[in-house]
C-alpha cells in the first residue's frame, strides 16, 4: 500500500464556484486508489448563523372575532449573516412592530380585522440565556403559536425552543378546527382565557393565549433550553463522489432509519468564536472507493443539521485529503522468460 495527499485550498478554486460546494478536478487521475479519508482541515470560526431555513421566522396567529376563528401565517425574514441573540431578537420583534411581516408572501399585520394589532415582546434570561416571549392581545381572543416548515428547521430552535412542539401546516389546519368545534360564542361566553390556557389539547404545542386578563406569565412562551443560535456545534465535510461508507439516522414514520449518506467526516467546533478549527481526526475514517481511477470529485461543508450553508456563509479553508493505493507488481521481461522457463522444468522433469 502507498498514500497520496490531495491538498485543497478553497481560496484557489474557480470563483464561479460556491466556497461550500465546489469539484477539483485531476486531470491524470488517481490511479489505483481503494480508500479515502480526511487528513485534516483548518477553517477560520466565524461562520455566520442566519442562512437557509434560519433566515425564516413562522408563527400562526389565531383570532375569533365574535361568530367564528380566524387565521394567518406570518413569516419574517431575517438578513443573512452573523447576528447575535439579541440582535436577532430585535430584529424580529421590530419586523413586527413594523408590519414588515409576510402572511402567505403578502406583507401584511398582525391585524384580522379592525382589532387592535397583538403587541410581542422579546425576552432574555441574562443568567440562562433563556428566551422568551410576551404577548398582549388586548381584550381581544387571540391565540400565537410557534410554526415551522415539515422537514425544515427554523431560527426558533436555534433560540432554544422545541421543534416537536411547533406547528406545521398539517397541525395548524388541525387546530383551527379544533377550535371551531370546540370554541363556539356558547364556550366562549363565559371565562373563554382561562379555558384557552388550560385546554390540554391547545398544551401540546407552543401556543398561548393572549389576552390581558391573564397573569403575564400565563401569556409567555418561554423556551425549554438556552439559545444556541451564537454557536456552531460542527460542520460535516461531504461528497458525492468519495463518501460511501457512512450512514445518518432519519426519521421514517415512527422509525428512526439508518440510511447511506455522502458524510466524509464530522468535523466538531470546541474552538472560541473568531479563532480557528482545526481538527486532526485521531482516528481515520476510511471510505471505500467504487471508482479506482479518480478524475474528479466534488466538496460539500454542511452544517450540524445537513444543511448547505449560504453562499457568503464560510470564509475559505485549507483541507487534505488521504487516498489509499493498490501498487501493482511489474515485471520485467527477463523475470518473466525466467518464470516461465522454470514452470517449464517443473512440468518436465524427465
Amino acid at each position: 500500500m502507498s498514500y497520496k495527499y490531495v491538498h485543497i485550498d478553497s481560496s484557489k478554486r474557480s470563483l464561479a464556484q460556491p466556497v461550500h460546494d465546489f469539484t477539483v478536478s485531476v486531470p491524470h487521475a488517481l490511479t489505483n486508489v481503494s480508500r479515502v479519508a480526511l487528513k485534516s482541515i483548518t477553517i477560520p470560526n466565524t461562520v455566520h448563523n442566519v442562512y437557509g431555513d434560519y433566515t425564516h421566522a413562522r408563527w400562526i396567529e389565531y383570532y375569533w372575532n365574535g361568530t367564528e376563528w380566524l387565521t394567518k401565517d406570518y413569516m419574517v425574514n431575517l438578513p443573512e449573516g452573523y447576528l447575535l441573540t439579541s440582535d436577532t431578537m430585535a430584529f424580529i420583534q421590530s419586523q413586527m412592530e413594523a408590519f414588515q411581516m409576510y402572511d402567505s408572501e403578502v406583507l401584511s399585520n398582525h391585524q384580522f380585522e379592525a382589532e387592535s394589532p397583538l403587541i410581542v415582546t422579546f425576552n432574555q434570561n441574562d443568567s440562562t440565556y433563556i428566551n422568551s416571549l410576551a404577548f398582549d392581545s388586548g381584550n381581544n381572543i387571540k391565540l400565537f403559536a410557534l410554526s415551522a416548515v415539515t422537514n425544515s428547521h427554523s431560527v426558533w430552535e436555534r433560540l432554544g425552543f422545541q421543534k416537536n412542539k411547533m406547528l406545521n401546516q398539517t397541525t395548524a389546519n388541525a387546530v383551527l378546527e379544533y377550535l371551531r368545534a370546540n370554541y363556539t360564542s356558547v364556550e366562549l361566553s363565559d371565562s373563554p382565557s382561562t379555558k384557552l390556557r388550560d385546554d390540554t389539547t391547545l398544551n401540546k404545542y407552543l401556543i398561548r393565549c393572549c389576552k390581558d386578563d391573564l397573569p403575564i406569565a400565563d401569556r409567555t412562551l418561554t423556551a425549554l433550553h438556552s439559545g444556541t443560535h451564537e454557536n456552531l456545534p460542527g460542520l460535516f465535510i461531504c461528497s458525492d463522489k468519495l463518501g460511501s461508507d457512512s450512514f445518518e439516522s432519519v426519521a421514517h414514520g415512527t422509525e428512526n432509519v439508518a440510511t447511506s449518506c455522502n458524510v466524509i467526516q464530522y468535523i466538531p467546533n470546541t474552538e472560541p468564536k473568531y479563532s480557528y478549527i482545526n481538527h486532526t481526526p485521531d482516528t481515520v475514517m476510511w471510505h471505500r472507493l467504487s471508482d479506482s481511477s479518480i478524475h474528479k470529485f466534488d466538496i460539500k461543508l454542511r452544517d450540524h443539521k445537513g444543511q448547505l450553508f449560504g453562499l457568503d456563509s464560510l470564509q475559505d479553508f485549507q483541507m487534505t485529503l488521504i487516498f489509499e493505493t493498490v501498487q501493482e507488481v511489474e515485471y520485467s521481461k527477463d523475470f518473466i522468460e525466467a518464470y516461465n522457463a522454470y514452470g517449464y522444468k517443473l512440468g518436465h522433469s524427465v
